[in-house]
């Protein structure tokens, strides 16, 4: 049995019963969060967005780190010490660091399931 839950915050538009009616027809469950209750309720911003921050910013400082590292072991002036910081050179290190983190994250599939755990909504999806 496949499930989708789609939360919406409240932020005044007015949600239709052929939206509703549509959404049911496709068996997602839909759920209205009040205002200001979306950083209880939401899996993602629980935990999921919280280890990928982290694990993405460790993968930078790392980077960062080895970058002025061999510059310094190369007996460069440590104030003239630059790191190449241009979209040229981030972006394809943004896409490795992402497949890394897309790598990491099939491996710790308790990172989302406490996330729904956080939400009150695991056992909706059988994760109890």
């Amino acid at each position: 049995m496949n499930i989708t839950l789609l939360n919406q915050k409240i932020t005044g538009q007015t949600i239709t019963e052929e939206f509703t009616a549509k959404l049911s027809a496709n068996r997602v469950i839909y759920v209205t969060i009040p205002p200001n209750c979306t950083d209880l309720l939401q899996p993602m911003d629980l935990n999921v967005n919280k280890s990928a921050k982290s694990f993405l910013k460790n993968e930078f400082e790392s980077w960062y780190a080895a970058q002025v590292c061999d510059q310094l072991s190369g007996s460069a002036d440590i104030n003239e010490v630059k790191v190449d910081l241009s979209l040229n050179r981030m972006k394809p290190l943004g896409a490795k660091w992402l497949t890394k983190l897309y790598d990491y994250m099939k491996t710790k599939p308790e990172i989302v399931i406490y996330g729904f755990r956080e939400a009150g909504i695991s056992s909706v999806l059988g994760l109890d």
